[in-house]
């Protein structure tokens, strides 16, 4: 069950990205194109950018293992030798593993194994971030950060507009018509999309 769970969360960021990115291409890039088509390519590029880097970082953290405690290979007095580094010897054993824990290393009660540096398990991934994969969740938290902001910056006027203004009627924007169902659709995906990203930042 807590598998499913988890996997219900990755689908979830997962539909979430392709519902902006739905949005961003049927009513989002018709507007900008009627105002101008110069600032469309240059959102185009920008865009395009900063989702693939979004999508491969989401990936890598995902997919990497974290990492785990090493196996022993050469006992020394007070070392460990393995992958050609001496690291100190653990000064602690885990309790659940029953298994050497060098510094910095937690015991996950999901994956119910040592995490190398762990950092927390993040159920957005359906992963733990450790020593391996920790550097590719930093890059796809500020990629998404700044996904989110450029998406403020170049969606605000389009929201205002849909969202707040009153769109009873067929509206006419810059010669682009945009009608009510629009607005209920721009409400309805940014609720479960703001809560998505409060709830990736909240797992930092």
């Amino acid at each position: 069950l807590p598998g499913i769970v988890f996997q219900f969360f990755v689908f979830s960021v997962c539909g979430l990205t392709a519902s902006v990115i739905m949005i961003a291409y049927w009513i989002g890039l018709p507007y900008w194109w009627n105002r101008s088509p110069m600032t469309t390519v240059a959102i185009l590029l920008v865009g395009h950018w900063l989702l693939v880097n979004i999508c491969f970082h989401y990936y890598m953290a995902a997919s990497t293992l974290p990492g785990y405690p090493p196996e022993v290979r050469t006992h020394t007095a007070q070392y460990i030798v393995f992958e050609e580094t001496l690291i100190p010897e653990a000064a602690s054993i885990c309790k659940k593993c029953i298994a050497p824990k060098p510094p910095r290393t937690h015991h996950c009660s999901v994956c119910n194994k040592c995490i190398l540096k762990m950092d927390h398990h993040c159920p957005w991934l359906n992963n733990c971030i450790g020593h391996y994969n920790h550097r590719y969740f930093f890059l796809y938290m500020v990629y998404m950060v700044l996904g989110v902001f450029f998406l403020m910056v170049f969606g605000f006027e389009l929201a205002y507009t849909e969202v707040w203004l009153d769109s009873d009627q067929e509206e006419e924007l810059e010669g682009h018509s945009v009608r009510f169902n629009n607005s209920v659709l721009v409400r309805v995906v940014s609720i479960p999309s703001e809560g998505t990203v409060q709830g990736l930042c909240s797992n930092t």
